[in-house]
């Protein structure tokens, strides 16, 4: 092997090994987000109880937008908390959801939040909904409802 074609292998290799490392580092370094069926599953919520204010441009695990918005003094609340661990921490799933605590909104009990399958907390308090537990709830982990 000629000395050029030792120095030609030895950049080709180098570059190899720098493409695969920036890709690894990009990769892991990004942050993970709500998985798309859940995030559907919001939507539908949001339409059936006509709430308007929820912003999915932002993820609502990302903690922008108005996925977290405390206010003791009116006892409003609206927080999704989730789990990113999933899959080597490459997507979220909800496991707390507070969004619509004290909110005066009406209706029945979405049944979509069923689709919501890791969630252990839920709080609808100071609402007006009315109507059954939907039966597609048993399904969840729930520890606090």
């Amino acid at each position: 092997m000629a000395v050029n074609d030792h120095h030609n292998y030895l950049f080709l290799f180098s570059m190899f090994i720098f493409c695969f490392y920036s890709c690894r580092c990009e990769k892991v370094t990004a942050s993970p987000k709500l998985v798309k069926k859940e995030v559907d599953a919001l939507k539908e919520i949001a339409k059936g109880l006509g709430k308007k204010n929820w912003n999915f441009s932002y993820d609502p695990c990302s903690g922008e937008g108005n996925w977290i918005l405390p206010n003791a003094t009116k006892g409003f609340e609206s927080f999704v908390t989730c789990d990113c661990s999933f899959a080597t921490s490459t997507f979220c799933r909800v496991v707390s959801f507070r969004v619509l605590k004290a909110q005066n909104l009406t209706g029945i009990l979405p049944p979509q939040i069923a689709r919501l399958r890791f969630l252990k907390h839920l709080d609808l308090t100071r609402n007006l909904l009315k109507g059954a537990v939907p039966s597609q709830w048993t399904t969840l982990p729930l520890l606090e409802l």
